[in-house]
């Protein structure tokens, strides 16, 4: 059998799966791709839908009508939804057909189909809140037939069980640091940085691909410099974190500066000091202290788990990271 996903980096026994239940012939109708974000999902389900459409010998070509329309988005028996601006795919409105929404979705997935076969898309089932999940529920329970749904979630902690129990469920993690260093080995600028790019990534290409930026290194280290200020003096403007914060968004900010410190926690336990690539190039900002840097990532994963509730993330890391100075004596 041809493999589907000789060109996508990781992942290796997903892939097995996924490549068994095409030879034999036995993929199911609903399949949940769970993990991490920005490590391949959506181009491994992109590669399904490709599969089932392409109607060239070892599907996919990757370069026939069907497969370039499924990529770009426009092919008329396959249909995708992602979150809207508010970081939510809506339920929509009854008799709306508002595109987009779920009621939308399930409108589509009723039509018949040109080819006999229909895929979708869901970038982001997780981001359903339980109402559009329930409505999409009875779609998922019973496809029409040729009907395959592919959903992806960052986290099933909030896809209802009910969903959960009727998907094949494909769990995923970060790729490798070398993984990451061999899927942006292509790219033509800061070629001397990529190491440092793929550590600091933590295993995600969207967090590598938003590093490689101009600017983009020395934009986290002035963050991370905002950090050590309010340590060190109990007050920190924190104007770096908040300029950067607008450029690639909160989550991905604090995800970034998450990784890096645990890197630095993991060096300074295991060598006794700030070393390596990340140690080289963030060395004066880090912390030699375990207790230091546990603090900082303990601050970093509570202003994380709140992002939902909208909060300033300017006053959430300052504010704690003032009490975590406080009570701990960091």
């Amino acid at each position: 059998m041809n493999d589907i996903f000789k060109d996508i980096i990781g992942h290796a026994i997903q892939k097995r799966k996924l490549s068994v239940l095409l030879e034999k012939k036995i993929l199911p109708s609903t399949i949940l791709f769970a993990g991490p974000e920005g490590i391949g999902k959506w181009k491994m389900a992109v590669r399904m839908a490709m599969y089932l459409h392409c109607g060239f010998p070892n599907p996919p070509c990757l370069s026939c009508s069907d497969c370039l329309r499924i990529e770009e988005g426009l092919h008329p028996d396959s249909v995708s939804i992602h979150p809207n601006e508010n970081g939510i795919i809506p339920i929509g409105k009854e008799g709306s057909g508002e595109p987009g929404t779920v009621r939308w979705l399930i409108e589509r997935l009723s039509m018949k189909s040109l080819s006999g076969i229909t895929t979708a898309l869901v970038d982001g089932i997780d981001r359903m809140r339980p109402e559009a999940q329930n409505a999409l529920l009875k779609t998922i329970e019973e496809p029409s037939k040729g009907t395959y749904i592919f959903l992806i979630a960052g986290s099933v902690a909030t896809v209802l069980p009910t969903i959960i129990s009727r998907c094949f469920t494909l769990k995923f993690d970060f790729l490798h640091d070398e993984e990451v260093l061999q899927a942006i080995e292509t790219m033509a600028s800061q070629a001397s940085e990529l190491p440092l790019i793929a550590q600091a990534a933590g295993g995600s290409m969207a967090n590598a691909v938003l590093l490689r930026d101009e600017g983009a290194l020395e934009d986290i280290k002035n963050a991370m410099a905002d950090i050590k200020e309010q340590i060190n003096t109990g007050f920190s403007a924190m104007e770096h974190i908040s300029r950067i914060e607008k450029k690639i968004g909160a989550e991905k900010l604090l995800d970034i500066l998450l990784n890096i410190y645990r890197k630095n926690m993991k060096s300074v336990l295991l060598t006794g000091g700030i070393k390596g690539i990340i140690g080289d190039y963030f060395g004066e900002i880090l912390f030699e202290r375990v207790d230091t840097t546990l603090a900082v990532i303990k601050t970093i994963i509570q202003v994380r788990m709140e992002l939902k509730r909208n909060i300033n993330i300017v006053s959430a890391l300052r504010g704690l990271l003032y009490e975590k100075t406080v009570s701990e004596q960091i």
